[in-house]
């Protein structure tokens, strides 16, 4: 089995990866435990690994961080809309 990191799977804005990290990473494993909307802007992403090099408009939507026996934050988990326009 092989894993990538999460921002290879997709060609997306530097911008984006940025409101990203931000918004989903530093903010979701800082501390927060209640969900909360992320205000990451709407955007087009492409699949970097697939043949098909499909395309996506996705709006974020939740942010929950998900916390283990150590009360600490382990994950998170974010819902979003994806639309395929290719």
């Amino acid at each position: 089995m092989t894993f990538y990191p999460w921002d290879m799977l997709y060609h997306r804005d530097e911008s984006i990866l940025k409101q990203i990290v931000e918004q989903g990473f530093a903010k979701g494993f800082s501390g927060v435990k209640e969900p909360y909307p992320l205000a990451i802007d709407e955007h087009t992403v492409g699949e970097a690994m697939s043949a098909d090099s499909r395309l996506f408009r996705i709006k974020f939507g939740t942010l929950t961080p998900l916390s283990g026996k150590s009360k600490k934050t382990e994950a998170v988990f974010a819902t979003s809309k994806l639309t395929r326009i290719k």
